[in-house]
């Protein structure tokens, strides 16, 4: 034998699936379809991966505006700060302000 010549062997015994294996997994498999198919028409966030995420459905212009929301407060002293957006300091979510805005 050469450098470079195959060596050819002997196929493997091949070994079939059963029906109920085939059923099952041709059940999962349109089962995940279906899911997907829902998900992208009629689907919302909450319905992720199988449904589209909101924050990633849209382009945004590369030449745009970028708005960063803050609150300010005045306290008893007269001195005014800036309140966190955070849960400890306004009470809810820096996500649920920003969503209720325009």
């Amino acid at each position: 034998m050469r450098d470079g010549d195959a060596v050819h062997t002997a196929p493997a015994a091949v070994e079939r699936l059963p029906t109920t294996g085939r059923a099952w997994r041709l059940a999962a498999t349109a089962a995940v379809l279906l899911a997907l198919a829902y998900g992208t028409i009629w689907g919302a966030d909450r319905h992720f991966p199988f449904g589209p995420m909101v924050q990633f459905a849209f382009s945004v212009d590369p030449n745009g505006q970028i708005r960063s929301v803050y609150i300010e407060a005045d306290t008893t002293t007269g001195v005014r700060v800036q309140v966190p957006l955070t849960s400890e300091g306004v009470g809810i979510p820096r996500a649920e302000i920003e969503g209720q805005l325009p």
